[in-house]
């Protein structure tokens, strides 16, 4: 039985009879809401699953959407045991738990297997943010998203560039054809880890328009030859990235070029790209995850609706990962501190 979509699945059955936190239990019955109250998840709507909206309700056995005159003031929070789940085994059987922050976590980091097990049909709010994060930082997420059907969908670029510049940081090039369409090329090629200067040579010839990424990690890694032999033309991430170089070769080429070809680096315009530019100004030196400042406790705070501020969801695209920023760093240090 499926209680997500209140059908039962006769021809296809899944094995195996385990409580995965999928199943609507009694007490979720007699949860109630005024009709109004309901939310949009911008990131059901960039993977492709769009709902005009979403309750904040998984499950609708009794088929009235949970409307009813009153709404519960005491809405419940998930149980303290949740916060174990993030750092031990998986139980064969969940308990009545809110699991949602078990599946952002899992997505953060990259884990596969948990990832699979916990997801619900639809995504989390803040979740596709956490997705980009643990492509970026795990090989084997990154190809188990390679081999799902969102990534065929020609409306998911940015989960194909994100799945594209891990390849590319792996030093494979496979993704990387003549029929790429330049949707999805990655601008982040450079962090979390670096391809060879090989790579980026043979990276140059199949696709020239990526010149100002891979100068840009030449910058990073500080590979002066080769970015010599591109001569990108200057713009003010690269700008912003020669600055934080220690090498002073690359600010003083990219201001005499920038000079030489009347540009200037200054301008604060806005580009036409659906998602903006600005993002692309962070340097990999600005990514600091951790929280040293543990002022509350998120994770007893954390409503169905309220993952996006666990995730740092960051509407704006402002993020390292292909424009898409996450922090679990107070969860982070809320486990460090957790007591059995």
């Amino acid at each position: 039985m499926d209680d997500y979509k209140c059908t039962v699945e006769l021809s296809n059955p899944r094995a195996g009879a385990c409580l995965n936190g999928d199943t609507a239990v009694r007490s979720s019955l007699d949860e109630k809401e005024w009709h109004v109250s309901y939310a949009s998840s911008d990131d059901v709507m960039r993977m492709g699953s769009y709902r005009p909206w979403r309750s904040e309700f998984y499950f609708n056995i009794t088929e009235d959407g949970h409307v009813g005159n009153f709404q519960l003031e005491d809405k419940q929070t998930p149980d303290p045991e949740v916060v174990q789940y993030l750092y031990t085994p998986l139980p064969a059987d969940l308990p009545k738990i809110n699991k949602d922050i078990l599946i952002l976590e899992a997505a953060y980091e990259g884990n596969v297997d948990r990832y699979v097990r916990l997801r619900r049909p639809d995504m989390l709010n803040g979740e596709f943010q956490c997705v980009m994060r643990g492509i970026f930082h795990n090989t084997m997420f990154a190809k188990w998203w390679s081999l799902q059907p969102e990534a065929k969908d020609p409306d998911q670029k940015c989960l194909r560039s994100g799945i594209n510049a891990r390849f590319i940081m792996n030093n494979d090039l496979s993704r990387i054809t003549d029929d790429t369409p330049e949707d999805d090329l990655p601008y982040n090629i450079f962090y979390p880890s670096l391809p060879t200067s090989a790579t980026l040579e043979e990276l140059f010839r199949r696709k020239p328009c990526m010149a100002p990424q891979i100068a840009r990690a030449c910058i990073v890694a500080d590979r002066q030859s080769l970015y010599d032999d591109i001569k990108v033309y200057p713009d003010k991430f690269l700008l912003h990235e020669a600055r934080s170089n220690s090498n002073p070769h690359y600010l003083a080429d990219i201001l005499q070029r920038a000079q030489e070809l009347n540009v200037n680096l200054e301008d604060e315009s806005d580009d036409d790209d659906d998602y903006g530019p600005d993002w692309r100004i962070h340097t990999w030196q600005d990514r600091i995850e951790a929280s040293d400042d543990f002022k509350f406790d998120h994770i007893s705070l954390l409503h169905r609706d309220c993952t996006a501020e666990i995730a740092g969801d960051n509407p704006d695209q402002r993020g390292m990962y292909e424009g898409f920023q996450t922090d679990l760093g107070y969860t982070n240090l809320h486990v460090c501190l957790h007591k059995q």
